[in-house]
């Protein structure tokens, strides 16, 4: 999802289609990507808003800003986990189990991979 030739100061354009309805499900986004794609967990808790909302899933970082209005179960039952890792993980499992991953990696904009700093206590994938 990521062109490697990208450098640090470039934008990446990107939208998404639901392949099973063939509507776009996001806007264009918009996105300035570092060379690296590390974001840490501190860097995606800075994303927590329904304006910016990115969340943590199975080490990797993935906006669901142009999703959240779009969810059957309300923006509402997203944005609690907006900038987190483990807890938006926990629930889309305790929600979803895997039969919606697939549908997931369609609406959710890869942002690039967790990068973890400091005390890993209680953090599993």
């Amino acid at each position: 999802m990521f062109n490697s030739s990208t450098d640090s100061n470039s934008l990446d354009t990107r939208s998404n289609t639901d392949s099973v309805s063939g509507n776009n499900v996001g806007v264009t986004s918009i996105q300035a990507i570092n060379n690296s794609n590390s974001i840490t967990l501190v860097d995606l808790g800075k994303h927590n808003t329904e304006k910016d909302c990115w969340v943590g899933f199975k080490g990797k970082a993935y906006d669901l800003t142009a999703w959240l209005p779009k969810h059957p179960g309300s923006a509402g039952a997203i944005l609690p986990y907006c900038g987190t890792a483990k807890e938006f993980e926990d629930a889309f499992i305790k929600k979803h189990g895997e039969k919606k991953f697939g549908f997931f990696m369609k609406v959710a904009i890869l942002m690039g991979d967790l990068t973890f700093q400091g005390n890993l206590n209680g953090w599993f994938w």
